[in-house]
């Protein structure tokens, strides 16, 4: 992951500028994307995603939770070290592909070169928010993780994101949650590597819709 790391901030340092664009480039996707898989398949392991807000598990009804405009946890329970690509936007277009049972991984949204190089162990407390690009939330060991907290339970590696802040990628604007006024769509792809996509994973629900109580 290291590697992956060093890779992504070589040729996508642009995105953690305050301006930032991206390539439209829809045909190179992230290598070797494979066909959907069947999460009904007993033999497929699965990840998990929460949301957990004033210590407590927000159960999404619909694909969709309504948070306070405070900090919050996401939480992501995989079977073995590995990553999710995130698509995390201010718009709903992928998540509706996504809904629709499309092949979400071949958009460009998840190409490599589209992809944001995310800090380790999280200091800055955030995610990233972008129509354009994704983020990988990797563990690999100890020392190689983007998360706030990892907890080893029943075999399965729970990792913690704390996110009081986000970064609006396209527009080049940092902003706490507290200023957010838009739902905000998720949409999660399995990787063993952060690169390549993996057949015998599958996301338990790949996208989330998350929204503020007024």
């Amino acid at each position: 992951m290291r590697k992956l790391l060093i890779m992504l901030l070589s040729v996508i340092t642009l995105f953690v500028t305050p301006m930032c664009t991206s390539s439209k480039k829809a045909n190179n996707t992230i290598e070797q994307a494979e066909k959907p898989i069947s999460p009904k398949d007993k033999s497929i392991q699965q990840v998990e995603v929460f949301i957990e807000q004033h210590g407590k598990i927000i159960k999404p009804s619909k694909g969709r939770v309504v948070l306070d405009k405070t900090s919050f946890n996401l939480i992501f329970e995989f079977p073995q070290p590995m990553a999710v690509v995130v698509n995390t936007a201010f718009d709903d277009l992928l998540l509706e592909q996504a809904a629709e049972g499309q092949f979400i991984v071949e958009r460009e949204q998840f190409s490599l070169e589209n992809m944001i190089a995310v800090e380790l162990f999280n200091p800055d407390r955030l995610i990233f928010v972008s129509g354009e690009a994704s983020s990988p939330m990797f563990y690999e060991g100890e020392e190689e993780h983007n998360f706030n907290k990892v907890e080893i339970k029943n075999g399965k590696y729970r990792c913690t994101r704390t996110v009081e802040t986000i970064f609006d990628v396209d527009a080049g604007i940092r902003m706490g949650i507290e200023n957010i006024n838009t739902p905000i769509y998720l949409v999660f792809a399995p990787t063993t590597d952060g690169i390549k996509m993996t057949s015998n994973i599958a996301i338990k629900s790949n996208y989330l819709t998350i929204e503020w109580k007024e």
